[in-house]
C-alpha cells in the first residue's frame, strides 16, 4: 500500500495524467490527475505568445532601421574665426564647415556654394548690419571640408563691431541637408 502511494504522488507531482480505471462495481472512467506538468504547459503557451510579441518588436525595430537609412540628413559643423575682420573694416571672417553622411561617415565632396546658407542670427550692440548670406569666397577642400568666408553686407558705413556674432550654417544638397550654430568672435 505505501508503494501505491508513492507512485501516486510521483504521478500527481510529474504531469497531468489521465488514467482510465475501472471501479469494483464494473464502473469505468477516466480520472485526472494534475502536477507541475501543467504549469509547466502554462509556461510554454507564455513562452510562445512571448515569442510572437518579440517577433513583432523586431519586425517594428527592422522598419525602423530601414526608414533611419532613407534619412536624407547631413552632419554639419562648422567653426568660425575672424581672419581678416576687426573692429571698424569689413574684411572677411573665415568658416571651416564640415559635411558628413550620418549613415557611413564618410565626407560628403562636390558641394556648391549655392547649396549653403549661413544666417547672421541677432544683432551685436552697435552693429549696423550683419552678414546674411553675403558669402564671399567659396573652397571645396576634397575632404568634405569647405572654407567659406563672409563678408558684411554691402553698405559702406556698415563695419564689423566687437562682440559675438551668432549664426546658423545650412547645408542644403537635393533631398540632403543640415545645420549647425556657431559663433564668430570679432576682438
Amino acid at each position: 500500500m505505501k508503494f501505491k502511494k508513492e507512485i501516486m504522488a510521483v504521478i500527481l507531482s510529474l504531469a497531468v495524467v489521465s488514467v482510465p480505471i475501472q471501479s469494483l462495481a464494473g464502473r469505468t472512467g477516466t480520472f485526472h490527475f494534475v502536477g507541475p506538468f501543467k504549469t509547466i504547459e502554462n509556461q510554454i503557451s507564455d513562452l510562445r505568445s512571448d515569442l510572437a510579441d518579440l517577433s513583432e518588436d523586431i519586425a517594428h525595430i527592422s522598419n525602423s532601421i530601414e526608414a533611419l537609412a532613407e534619412i536624407d540628413a547631413l552632419i554639419v559643423q562648422a567653426e568660425a574665426a575672424q581672419g581678416l575682420a576687426t573692429p571698424g573694416n569689413r574684411a572677411p571672417a573665415n568658416f571651416l564647415i564640415l559635411v558628413t553622411d550620418p549613415q557611413t561617415g564618410a565626407p560628403i565632396t562636390g558641394l556648391i556654394d549655392s547649396e549653403f546658407t549661413i544666417i547672421n542670427h541677432f544683432s551685436v550692440p552697435g552693429a549696423l548690419c550683419g552678414f546674411s548670406n553675403n558669402i564671399t569666397n567659396f573652397n571645396d577642400v576634397g575632404t568634405g571640408a569647405y572654407q567659406v568666408q563672409v563678408e558684411l553686407v554691402d553698405i559702406p558705413e556698415c563695419t564689423w563691431v566687437e562682440g559675438d556674432y551668432l549664426a546658423q550654417v545650412i547645408v542644403r544638397s537635393g533631398s540632403r541637408g543640415g545645420q549647425t550654430p556657431l559663433k564668430l568672435s570679432i576682438q
